[in-house]
């Protein structure tokens, strides 16, 4: 019994290992390219130097899974990931961060900024 119960558990957590499902930009280059356009963006998008590349990537990922959620409209994205719904005008730097998130990382979104599209 320990051992049917001992190798069930491994099953499932090798199942668990391999369906997980990778977190990566669209293209090939994208993540660099996200990480050299925030450094040459103003500081309130990121480019400071403050966070680390991957701490970079982590914030651009979790915006495109709102993006995901809300891919119809841009205004919802704004106000769901900067976690504030009753901000006034959207801020056209945060515009920007997501543009530049959309163009890189989840290019499939970037219909959503197209004026702030930055790349």
């Amino acid at each position: 019994m320990r051992q049917t119960v001992a190798a069930l558990a491994a099953a499932l957590a090798a199942a668990a290992i391999t369906t997980a499902p990778a977190v990566r930009a669209d293209g090939p280059d994208d993540e660099q390219n996200f990480l050299n356009a925030l450094k040459a963006a103003p500081c309130a998008m990121g480019g400071c130097g403050r966070s680390t590349a991957a701490e970079l990537l982590d914030r651009g990922y979790r915006a495109c899974a709102v993006m995901d959620e809300y891919p119809k409209n841009g205004l919802w994205v704004y106000y769901k990931f900067f976690d504030d719904p009753y901000a006034g005008a959207p801020e056209e730097g945060d515009f920007r961060y997501l543009g530049t998130v959309a163009a890189y990382l989840c290019q499939r979104h970037k219909q959503l900024f197209p004026q702030q599209y930055g790349g």
